[in-house]
């Protein structure tokens, strides 16, 4: 009798799992599908943002140069323009500018322009000791680029040729 009972059992328990889980025929429920990768070109967004920035549209720019940051997080030269453009905005946005020239010289420590502008940054922050430290290491990567720090620094944080 407990045999009897036994095979009843697995027939039943048999029973269910092929109703639950279906004889084969259906399908299975797909996999979730993947979060979008982004199809934001880095590259044309900045260079975009660099066309703004030279018409002296810096709010416009910064729109341009965040999207490629987030684009692309490790794009030095967007993390540059993105300083340039907030130090543009004035004195309340100098704090953030900087940490966006520290981010670009992290991200490409030869990358002349962002000691160039972090320089500048640093007169009007009145702190000339690291503007001269950046105008020496300026010399060293681009000579070219040196006079105009050093103009900033002899004026007081005017630049020579700005965009």
């Amino acid at each position: 009798m407990k045999q009897v009972l036994r095979l009843f059992a697995g027939f039943i328990l048999a029973a269910g799992v092929s109703t639950a889980f279906g004889s084969g025929s259906q399908t299975l429920p797909k996999p979730p599908a993947k979060a979008a990768e982004s199809t934001v070109d880095a590259t044309a967004v900045y260079n975009h943002g660099v066309a703004l920035m030279h018409e002296k549209k810096y709010g416009e720019a910064l729109v341009d140069f965040r999207k490629a940051i987030q684009a692309k997080p490790d794009f030095a030269a967007a993390h540059n323009n993105f300083a340039y453009c907030l130090r543009q905005q004035g004195p309340a946005k100098y704090k953030e500018a900087l940490s966006h020239y520290d981010k670009a010289i992290e991200l490409n420590p030869n990358l002349a322009e962002a000691y160039e502008y972090r320089g500048v940054l640093y007169v009007k922050m009145n702190r000339r000791n690291d503007a001269e430290k950046d105008l020496a290491k300026l010399k060293q990567l681009d000579s070219k680029l040196a006079p105009k720090l050093d103009y900033a620094l002899k004026n007081n944080g005017q630049e020579k040729d700005g965009y």
